[in-house]
């Protein structure tokens, strides 16, 4: 679904904030409520996404304060369309898990969500701390004119020393990114959150580009589905999809996956088919493997949709009576191709 540069109902959307899961980007949406309400405006908060969550809120009786961890390309290329004052709300990744986690997702899911959310936010959290701050300051300045021209005369000074309060606020809202939080990532999640997160600190126009991994751990087995791997994977049997997931998501770019499979108890060749999903299959191609060992194979693909879990799948190609997958690791590369330089043709196979 799409929508024109300038629907009617948009006017009703006075702000947009863009950030993290987590306490910090809810407060600033709940400052920018608080503002239009001492303006005499009647204003709610809601969550947006996607062009339907959009549609659904300028359907609204009230005006609307946007809240937006997870916008989809197109969502995100209407609210810059229409020029509706958006800020952008700094956090750490591995804090934003840590407080998930408090929250008692588990560590998988935590993981996965703020995933997720950086790599949907990834243009606009990945910029130097001046480009943010100059760009808050231009938005909220535009969002209090919206709301100047409905600014009750009769406003209380208590009211308007809140105003001043909220907007100064507002305006230093990531001063506060360094100061540490009471909650830390310990053991197997702090591991676990450094390799799948992209550095918060990630340049988006630098050449090197994102490098991610995924742990065999996060890969689940074909025969006994939404069971993680945690050792040995016996390849008796036919063939079949032997490891899938781990559903995690990435900025929108062109990757390189490079994909270590270990092999035990294996004579002669055996033949693998790799494919890459993002809601469809994007990438595929075969590899084979003589003996046992460490086999290593290269996948390329480009992906376009942030917001879709990207699932790779292991297929063992013709049916076995021995051997077993040791291991299975996942670097992941992006090249640092821009959002909007994208085009899928047709899935791409295998390198090399």
């Amino acid at each position: 679904m799409t929508v024109s540069a300038k629907s009617s109902g948009d006017d009703k959307v006075l702000a947009v904030v863009f950030g993290l899961p987590g306490p910090r980007t809810g407060k600033t949406a709940e400052a920018l409520q608080s503002i239009a309400r001492i303006a005499r405006r009647e204003c709610v908060t809601a969550e947006v996404n996607s062009i339907d969550d959009w549609q659904a809120v300028c359907e609204l009786d009230e005006s609307v304060v946007v809240l937006s961890p997870f916008p989809s390309p197109e969502v995100s290329a209407h609210i810059s369309s229409i020029g509706v004052p958006a800020l952008v709300v700094l956090n750490s990744p591995l804090d934003a898990v840590a407080l998930l986690v408090a929250l008692e997702h588990s560590d998988t899911s935590a993981v996965r969500a703020v995933s997720a959310s950086v790599s949907c936010l990834s243009r606009k959290l990945f910029q130097d701390r001046i480009s943010i701050r100059t760009s808050n300051a231009e938005n909220l300045d535009a969002f209090v004119m919206r709301l100047a021209a409905g600014l009750a005369s009769d406003v209380s000074a208590f009211d308007l020393n809140r105003l001043e309060s909220l907007i100064t606020e507002l305006s230093t809202l990531n001063d506060a990114l360094d100061r540490k939080l009471p909650l830390a990532l310990t053991g197997n999640l702090s591991s676990l959150a450094n390799a799948v997160l992209p550095p918060a600190d990630h340049d988006p126009d630098r050449d090197d580009g994102v490098k991610i991994d995924w742990p065999g751990s996060l890969f689940l087995l074909g025969d006994a589905p939404d069971t993680p791997m945690s050792g040995a994977v016996d390849l008796a049997g036919p063939a079949r999809c032997v490891l899938y997931g781990p559903y995690m998501h990435l900025p929108a770019g062109a990757w390189t996956a490079s994909v270590a499979v270990g092999l035990a108890d294996c004579l002669g060749e055996r033949s693998f088919t790799l494919e890459a999903v993002c809601g469809e299959v994007v990438a595929k191609g075969r590899f084979h493997c003589r003996g046992s060992g460490t086999f290593n194979t290269r996948l390329e693909f480009v992906h376009c949709h942030p917001e879709v879990p990207i699932e790779l799948r292991l297929f063992l190609d013709a049916g076995e009576i021995y051997g077993a997958v040791t291991k299975f690791d996942v670097s992941l590369q992006s090249s640092g191709v821009n959002e909007s330089d994208l085009v899928i043709t047709q899935p791409m196979d295998l390198a090399g």
